[in-house]
């Protein structure tokens, strides 16, 4: 089966990084096309998706409405011929959907990651006629996602799975991860790896770090629009001794068991793949309760807290780094398994569906 996958922008974030592991199981017979920008510079800003190479196209989608993108896209899948397209999120399914319309795909096929957005009566409007144009099946990510896109479009949504490679991600030796990233072996670690942007909730972590009695060194792994202002705020508040900043990096697996406790202090999620690789690896994860958070959550290991309230993630924080002989959050992140996603994605794009 060709699939062929439309994303708005392939920069680091996991929803690419969802797209991108299709990718690779798919192979060189289908592409993933990202709207905006330019396919080098898009592999050139994230290593570690370089054998993506020839795989991703992208169309340099301007801002604000670009009908030329459309007529542009069609042609991409004329060349194409998928048997099914994907769409993700809703620029995706307002171009790539009516351009596979027009390209006469067989299949079409729209998955939301989250559905915060939706709250705002424009982003619903925008929806509603990205849905008239490319009448797309729909799916979502996780069962909360589902249940709001169900009662907002009164059409079946089918669930799809956000899964994790668990032969990449799993427990491995945390001195030897802490020596390899120049951390004390000695005393808890906790980390953070996300797109540094204001959804994110960084911030609201920065500032939990200030309330926590453990003196628990940070280390945030990601780049984004909010660093300057984050490393602004560790350095008012007398932190940056305590924290590390690495950027974007490409071996977050090797980085992860590193980690005592992971922590997501987003504002809104869908469901959060983070949680899922950091549990592979055997580490506790504390969440803001936002979105599909809690199920990606270890119900037995994990600690889920009110979003933007700092003190009670510190406390969480603390309770985690309390904890002995817990079992292993990585057999709950078996169910978020590799194969589960692509079975899932897979059983979305058949033509009998």
């Amino acid at each position: 089966m060709r699939i062929v996958q439309i994303v708005q922008n392939f920069a680091p974030g996991g929803l690419e990084s969802v797209a991108a592991s299709l990718q690779r199981h798919w192979g060189a017979c289908v592409a993933t096309i990202s709207l905006e920008g330019d396919a080098e510079p898009l592999l050139r800003d994230w290593p570690a998706m370089a054998d993506l190479r020839g795989a991703l196209l992208a169309m340099g989608k301007k801002p604000g409405v670009d009908l030329a993108c459309v007529s542009a896209l069609a042609g991409a899948l004329r060349r194409l011929r998928p048997d099914a397209v994907v769409t993700h999120h809703i620029g995706p399914m307002l171009y790539g959907g009516l351009a596979a319309r027009l390209a006469g795909a067989p299949v079409r096929a729209h998955v939301e990651h989250d559905a915060w957005h939706l709250e705002a009566p424009a982003q619903m409007r925008r929806f509603a006629t990205a849905l008239r144009l490319g009448a797309p099946r729909l799916a979502a990510v996780s069962d909360l996602v589902a249940s709001k896109l169900a009662q907002r479009t009164r059409r079946p949504v089918a669930r799809v799975v956000n899964g994790a490679d668990l032969a990449r991600f799993k427990p491995s030796d945390a001195a030897g991860a802490r020596a390899r990233l120049g951390l004390p072996t000695e005393g808890p670690v906790i980390g953070l790896v996300a797109r540094l942007q204001r959804v994110k909730g960084a911030d609201v972590l920065l500032d939990a770090l200030r309330h926590m009695r453990t003196p628990a060194r940070l280390v945030i792994v990601g780049d984004g629009p909010e660093r300057a202002a984050l490393e602004l705020q560790a350095r008012r508040a007398g932190l940056m001794e305590r924290i590390a900043f690495l950027g974007m990096r490409g071996d977050i697996e090797s980085i992860l068991p590193a980690f005592d406790v992971f922590v997501l202090p987003s504002r809104a999620e869908g469901l959060p793949l983070a949680l899922v690789e950091a549990q592979a690896c055997g580490v506790r994860v504390v969440a803001a309760d936002v979105g599909g958070a809690r199920e990606a959550c270890c119900p037995r290991t994990a600690r889920l807290v009110a979003p933007e309230d700092p003190q009670a993630l510190a406390a969480a924080i603390e309770a985690q780094l309390a904890r002995r002989g817990d079992p292993s959050p990585r057999v709950f992140a078996q169910s978020f398994s590799l194969a589960a996603m692509i079975a899932s994605y897979e059983a979305l794009t058949r033509q009998e569906s």
